[in-house]
């Protein structure tokens, strides 16, 4: 299998225009830092007319030896491949490009078999290193089995200092399927799997695609003032590229639909497009609007922003604000809620639109609203749900889709698993008033729900959701978790102008709980709800539901469940109510397997 994937390699990337060595016979060598020497140097002199071969190999130990005070981490090689190195040449300050991304034909590609490097009298071979312009970008491993690729993968991250500054991702093949990510991802568990191995080297390995994914697909995301590199999967990449497309060569208003499961990198798609739509020189830098259902959604895209691109972008605080913003032409980005258009305030100008989770708000008066007041703006809409015939009257048809099915196929979901407990062992007594017998459910269901998180939960990072039918049945739970003081769980419902003074001092504030759910260290082990599921927790793996609930926010549970993270194996929905089952079927395979208390289970 091997021997075989060697010669498909080899005639695959031959054909696209790579040079083919093998190590031992190769008769450019390795520079002492493991770059191809006469390939560098050629390529940027040839590149950057302006700098002579010695230059050029000056460059290359100033920027690449283990020994210089300069020398590039991975994220500042990655950030010289896309905009270049500022450098005085003769006085004069000159960009110097090592790669030219807007010219094929002025790099060299080539694929080194058995890849060999010398240091302290130890010699490294690697199996397959692709280099662009003499700098290896890309290290393949073949193996029997994964854990053993990934555990050399780190060796030769610590024996050629190369690698761990010239990295664009590592890439491990078992025989069968080819797995791709940062080597600190493959620690995580956090490769994408492709099973087809042609599949993936004309996706991914040709001189087109990696100088695509240099220029416009890869980016360092900042979480916790840790950076870290994300190279964009082959469905967001179809998704951007494709709306662009229409975007420069149709006129449409309804631009169409982009359908991502939820948990699959959607928040990232719909910026990177916005990013994407503003740097476009063919759309002349237009001013782009991001609509979203909820303020807090908009502070955390905005945030996204600002740390990844650094680009200017502003929230609208009201209607008077976002009408502010849509005239001042030094904000490019706009991050607004559905909620704040006015139709006394038209605009008529052209501004591009992207309408997140457009399942959401596009169908009442607030929408409505939105496109009185913008009616010459063309709008994309992004949903994570079933895209229905009302949603595509308003948007279009579907640009591109990723489904919770090929989420799953891909290896991007974890299985999620069902149980019904409506008829879980209780007690019960029968009490004199609905209210005493309803309080008295509540409780039961809460002592129930402790045990089966201390029994299903064993991982401390693990987390739960409880939904519940309505706000009282919320604060009625939050108090008795409080009195069992096994679990600590926590409200996350917004305060009503309404609310007694009482109710308010109970509900806490909703960012403040969120961020301590969000922290792995922190006790807060189960959120309380009624409707509202916060975004990108992958880390919830449980979810009890003690509510009918609808099939759109059924797909937003079930993808939240799914999304890895870790050392999490699965997802549970654990269902208290009983009438979800024909919602949740319709979604989740039947298989034959009872839990050991009882509880029929189904899995997606």
């Amino acid at each position: 299998m091997f021997v075989e994937h060697n010669l498909n390699l080899k005639s695959i990337l031959t054909e696209q225009g790579f040079n083919y060595y093998v190590s031992k016979d190769m008769e450019t060598n390795l520079s002492v830092e493991g770059i191809l020497t006469e390939e560098f140097v050629n390529s940027i002199t040839k590149i950057n007319p302006f700098i002579n071969k010695s230059e050029a190999f000056s460059l290359m130990k100033e920027k690449f030896s283990g020994t210089s005070q300069s020398v590039f981490t991975n994220k500042t090689f990655i950030k010289t491949l896309q905009e270049g190195l500022p450098k005085k040449i003769n006085g004069k300050i000159k960009n110097i490009r090592f790669i030219d991304l807007e010219n094929l034909n002025n790099n060299q590609f080539s694929v080194i078999e058995e890849y060999r490097f010398e240091k302290n009298g130890r010699t490294t071979i690697v199996d397959f290193v692709l280099c662009v312009n003499g700098l290896p970008i890309i290290i393949i491993e073949k193996t029997s089995a994964v854990e053993h690729g990934f555990m050399r993968l780190k060796r030769y991250m610590e024996d050629v200092p190369i690698f761990a500054i010239c990295e664009l991702f590592s890439v491990i093949i078992d025989g069968i399927t080819v797995r791709y990510a940062m080597i600190s991802d493959f620690a995580e568990r956090n490769e994408y799997e492709i099973s087809s191995f042609d599949t993936f080297v004309k996706e991914m390995l040709t001189p087109i695609s990696l100088l695509e994914l240099i220029k416009d697909y890869t980016i360092f995301l900042d979480n916790n003032g840790v950076s870290r590199k994300f190279i964009f999967k082959d469905y967001q990449r179809r998704a951007i590229s494709k709306t662009i497309h229409k975007l420069i060569t149709t006129t449409e208003k309804r631009v169409g639909i982009i359908n991502q499961q939820f948990g699959t990198g959607q928040t990232l798609t719909l910026l990177h497009l916005a990013r994407n739509i503003l740097t476009s020189r063919s759309l002349n830098s237009p001013k782009v609007l991001i609509v979203t259902d909820r303020i807090s959604k908009s502070e955390q895209l905005l945030h996204v922003f600002h740390s990844t691109y650094g680009l200017i972008a502003q929230i609208a605080k009201s209607s008077d604000d976002l009408y502010a913003l849509l005239h001042n032409e030094s904000v490019p980005i706009i991050f607004t809620t559905v909620q704040k258009f006015r139709e006394e305030y038209k605009i008529d100008e052209e501004i591009i639109v992207i309408v997140d989770n457009c399942h959401r708000t596009q169908t009442g008066s607030f929408a409505l609203n939105m496109r009185n007041a913008i009616p010459n703006a063309r709008i994309i809409g992004i949903t994570s749900l079933t895209v229905t015939k009302k949603i595509k009257q308003l948007f279009g048809e579907v640009i591109e889709q990723f489904t919770m099915e090929d989420a799953i196929q891909r290896g991007l979901m974890l299985p999620v698993y069902y149980e019904n407990r409506v008829d879980f062992k209780s007690n019960l007594i029968v009490l004199d008033t609905d209210e005493e017998t309803s309080h008295l459910e509540v409780k039961k269901k809460a002592f129930d729900i402790i045990n089966h998180f201390n029994s299903h939960c064993q991982s401390n990072s693990s987390k739960g959701l409880l939904i519940t039918k309505n706000r009282l049945d919320a604060i009625r739970y939050k108090a008795i978790f409080d009195e069992i003081n096994h679990i600590e769980a926590a409200l996350y419902i917004s305060v009503h102008q309404h609310d007694s003074q009482e109710i308010k001092r109970i509900l806490e504030n909703k960012n403040e709980v969120l961020q301590r759910f969000c922290n792995e260290e922190d006790n807060l082990k189960i959120l309380i709800t009624c409707s509202a599921i916060p975004a990108s927790l992958p880390f919830v793996q449980i979810a009890y539901l003690d509510k009918f609930i609808s099939e759109n926010l059924m797909q937003e549970i079930i993808g939240l469940l799914g999304m890895r993270y870790k050392d999490k194996q699965y997802g549970l929905i654990v269902d208290y109510d009983g009438r979800n089952n024909v919602t949740i079927i319709q979604k989740i395979k039947c298989i034959d397997s009872v839990d050991t208390k009882g509880g029929k289970q189904w899995e997606y």
